[in-house]
């Protein structure tokens, strides 16, 4: 049974769509064009975010992401394509959409980790350029469809996509993943292997195929882990490599991540790393 919220939110959601979808185009436009600190975009933004569980089915199969054009993004039912299509970049991880894009603009190699559907993917590789080697890693099948979707439409037909659960060592050649079988939306954000959680009443197990992080860093400079737990893993077995290539890491750390906390305190002292939280402005 679902929990009461997203009940909540489902009867919300089937209630927006009785509005036709044009219809919010005002809304949106008018939003993308405010200035950042203005206390209208702020009160259009809380109308946008109420707006955001109406589901797109109806619209096109893609559509231009607001502010960053040509970038599309396919309107495949999935919580990123969703908030990004009603508030634009405001609408998902905004500060380190822009962060990322900028460090791949300048890098060599690039290994993207977790790509989910890919919006970080093709901001970063349309930032790159088409002779930058980029790398994204997705082990959800239904969310790698999706990225190589969102190559297609882009262009970006220069990345390689890799369908696996990126591991230090690997020790076995599929391992089990656990996806959510509540969400409405497509490729769920939160996905994680069940060495790092154990299922969840609410969550379904697949097996899919691993891949050795150190087979994947030749050349790279740049490196994005969004692994939701297993971060930890992936970076004692890459430590060395990935401190003599002066990689720059953007690493997602979960509230309750203390040793994670700790290596990556320990790996900045030993190898005279500069720590940032991506927030604004930068904290140091």
């Amino acid at each position: 049974m679902k929990p009461f919220r997203l009940l909540l939110r489902d009867l919300w959601s089937q209630a927006l769509s009785c509005i036709p979808l044009p219809w919010f185009d005002g809304l949106r436009h008018r939003y993308a064009m405010e200035t950042d600190d203005s206390r209208k975009k702020r009160v259009l933004g809380v109308l946008l975010r109420m707006c955001r569980y109406r589901p797109l089915r109806d619209g096109a199969e893609s559509y231009a992401i607001e502010q960053m054009p040509p970038l599309r993004l396919g309107n495949d039912g999935s919580q990123i394509s969703r908030y990004v299509y009603w508030l634009g970049p405001a609408g998902y991880e905004p500060v380190v959409s822009r962060w990322w894009s900028l460090c791949c603009s300048r890098a060599h190699g690039i290994l993207e980790i977790g790509a989910n559907i890919g919006y970080m993917t093709i901001q970063g590789a349309a930032s790159a350029g088409l002779n930058i080697p980029y790398v994204a890693v997705e082990p959800n099948p239904d969310a790698s469809l999706r990225l190589k979707r969102n190559l297609e439409l882009n262009a970006l037909n220069a990345v390689r996509v890799v369908e696996a659960a990126v591991v230090g060592q690997i020790t076995r050649p599929t391992l089990e993943f656990c996806v959510s079988s509540l969400e409405a939306y497509a490729a769920p954000t939160g996905s994680h292997l069940a060495a790092v959680g154990a299922p969840s009443a609410h969550e379904r197990v697949i097996q899919v195929p691993v891949a050795a992080v150190n087979a994947l860093l030749d050349g790279i400079d740049l490196v994005k882990l969004d692994v939701e737990g297993a971060e930890l893993d992936i970076l004692a077995a890459a430590q060395e490599r990935l401190a003599a290539q002066r990689a720059i890491l953007f690493i997602e750390i979960l509230d309750d991540a203390c040793e994670l906390r700790s290596f990556i305190a320990d790996f900045a002292k030993k190898h005279a790393f500069i720590l940032f939280i991506l927030c604004d402005p930068l904290v140091e």
